[in-house]
């Protein structure tokens, strides 16, 4: 009968110490390149219980990256469950209504089968230098309206009009 009684005491002292902070919430998917669609490798998923710095939801937060086949498995106790992805020189936007928000909401419980698209950051900085001795001569650039793409033999091709 003592062991009983010490058995139960115990149960109830892990019970109340149990903290009751949200359901699991499972996110697991795969992230690839938006031109490619090859995955991404070393991608920053974050999941966190609520927006960050807002009033809703709790400062927890987990993260994970993704591996060689741009996998990625993350859980945490969240009541408002909102995941983001970062990788270095990509950029990553989520729509809602025609709207970009930056960050994916969550349904409390189990997300899988999830799939994202990260946009890789491209810019033209040419660099023009006069090949002639000319002092006057003008750099112009001419304006124009791209109306197709054209692939040929594997290389993308502009049509201009």
């Amino acid at each position: 009968m003592k062991y009983i009684n010490v058995i139960v005491l115990l149960s109830i002292i892990v019970a109340c110490n149990k903290e009751d902070d949200g359901i699991v919430t499972v996110a697991e998917g795969h992230v690839f390149h938006s031109g490619t669609k090859k995955p991404l490798e070393g991608v920053t998923v974050y999941l966190y219980d609520g927006l960050p710095g807002s009033s809703k939801g709790s400062s927890r937060i987990d993260s994970t990256h993704t591996d060689a086949s741009g996998f990625f498995h993350v859980e945490l106790r969240a009541e408002e469950p909102v995941l983001d992805l970062y990788k270095e020189n990509y950029d990553f936007e989520y729509a809602v209504g025609g709207a970009g928000i930056g960050i994916v909401p969550l349904n409390v419980g189990s997300n899988i089968n999830l799939r994202f698209e990260l946009d890789a950051r491209a810019w033209f900085d040419p660099t023009f230098i006069n090949k002639t001795s000319n002092s006057d001569d003008l750099l112009k650039f001419a304006d124009y309206a791209i109306d197709s793409f054209t692939i040929i033999h594997g290389i993308e091709t502009t049509i201009y009009s």
